[in-house]
């Protein structure tokens, strides 16, 4: 066990590497409202993922790489905003797990374009054609279109999207919107935390009834599995939503767990993290279920050997069963 691991929501992320990483001056001599952009764009992407390649081949650290895999999307998906909306009266919004600043290979980019009025013509022409900007580049997303009020309603309707929003961040576009919308979803307005906690524990039962058999044990999934990344969220949601804090480690001070126990939950994470990225870097694709043929690939990526009767596989598979249980 090393001797001390940071959480990744740990404050502000230094990003003053990533520029060195992807050769941001590249990018920033291209005007956005040029047509060589676009190809520009794309080739800062996949040029970016190659680097993020190499650099976990090279054993980097992983929060850094699936943070710097986020800045990497937030230099496109700014430039292509100014391209496009920079005039409209607007926001544009990282939510869920891009929000936090955590993305694999694979993973989803959610955003929402939060808008100060309802969707005029003009605004919804605007919005269109900034979406198939994305789609030209090779930027999949996931998005949501909505004013406060909807934000408020939705949130109100579904805690999914409560959930989403508390890790909302800003890109660009009205700060003094995005602060609104905070507001108008944080506790003090839905969910208070004794109801979020009970949304999100009923969650979790209904998840685990989908994952937690014989056959999701033998291939789990390294996500919504028991144990899995998605109950690491979870805590860090509902003490988020108790006590206003996105620090895990802030745990110790309010006497739920012991240093020890924080280490240890961030250890289980981070192997957890590498393993995820692993499994999106081989598959090509966002693929969260450890199928036996996977198992074998990722044992004989990370180094694991034959020894003491048991193979390479069982060893790996036995370290990530201690993670999940963790």
């Amino acid at each position: 066990m090393s001797a001390h691991i940071e959480e990744s929501s740990s404050g502000a992320v230094d990003t003053s590497a990533y520029a060195d990483w992807f050769d941001l001056g590249r990018l920033q001599a291209v005007d956005p409202q040029d047509p060589v952009a676009l190809p520009a764009y794309r080739e800062f992407l996949t040029g970016g993922q190659q680097v993020l390649a190499d650099r976990f081949g090279a054993d980097a650290d992983i929060v850094d790489l699936i943070h710097a895999r986020s800045w990497l999307v937030d230099q496109v998906l700014v430039r292509c905003w100014q391209r496009i909306l920079g005039s409209i009266d607007g926001a544009l919004v990282a939510v869920g797990g891009y929000g936090r600043s955590e993305l694999m290979p694979g993973s989803d980019v959610d955003i929402m374009l939060l808008l100060a009025e309802s969707e005029s013509e003009q605004t919804g022409e605007k919005l269109e054609a900034f979406l198939m900007l994305l789609w030209d580049i090779g930027l999949e997303v996931g998005h949501s279109v909505r004013t406060l009020e909807e934000c408020h309603e939705q949130a109100v309707d579904d805690i999914t999207v409560a959930t989403n929003l508390m890790e909302a961040r800003l890109l660009c576009g009205s700060s003094s919107l995005f602060d609104s919308m905070r507001d108008t979803v944080g506790p003090e307005t839905i969910w208070p935390s004794p109801e979020f906690f009970a949304a999100k524990l009923e969650e979790q039962h209904q998840r685990y009834a989908r994952f937690d058999d014989a056959v999701y044990n033998l291939e789990p999934n390294i996500k919504e599995g028991p144990g899995g990344l998605r109950d690491g969220q979870m805590i860090a949601w509902v003490f988020k939503r108790h006590f206003g804090s996105s620090r895990l480690h802030d745990l110790i001070a309010e006497k739920f767990i012991t240093e020890d126990e924080y280490q240890t939950l961030m250890e289980s994470q981070r192997f957890l993290w590498r393993v995820r990225f692993a499994l999106h870097q081989v598959t090509g694709r966002r693929e969260d279920r450890l199928l036996f043929d996977h198992q074998r690939t990722l044992a004989q990526l990370f180094g694991y050997t034959d020894r003491d009767h048991k193979l390479a596989v069982e060893w790996f598979m036995k370290d990530y069963y201690r993670a999940i249980q963790e």
